[in-house]
């Protein structure tokens, strides 16, 4: 019952998209049988939201998977921990992985966000919000 809540609270969460022109870097480890992290270097960042990020990856991740990744925009980092609650895509656009992140890593969400937002035109605003709304 637990991974299905995560699940949803992921999938009605607010996300925003991101750009791949938009000048954010971003870096994904994933816990292996060992315990250490291995650097998955063939995905991208798809969305944020405070409570979770969606990765496009051609890795294949287990849901409950835990994962720590690194998001740099402008200039602030941040370094955040989660775990997988979701996968979904097609066969033509990848995989998309839903990450939530953990309770004590979402200010540092909020922060990348709230720079990441003020950081957009209006225009591309404007758009986003309505795209967001019309789904």
């Amino acid at each position: 019952m637990l991974q299905s809540l995560s699940e949803f609270k992921f999938f009605r969460s607010f996300r925003v998209p991101i750009d791949k022109g938009d000048g954010v870097s971003f870096a994904l480890r994933v816990e292996n049988s060992y315990g250490r992290y291995d650097l998955i270097d063939d995905c991208s960042l798809v969305d944020s939201s405070l409570t979770g990020v969606g990765v496009n990856a051609s890795h294949r991740f287990s849901v409950g998977q835990n994962i720590e990744f690194s998001i740099s925009y402008k200039r602030i980092q941040i370094d955040c921990t989660g775990s997988i609650v979701r996968s979904f895509g097609s066969p033509t656009e990848g995989v998309v992985y839903g990450v939530q992140v953990d309770e004590d890593d979402q200010s540092k969400m909020k922060r990348f966000l709230s720079v990441y937002i003020m950081g957009q035109s209006q225009d591309r605003i404007r758009n986003l919000l309505s795209s967001i709304v019309l789904e």
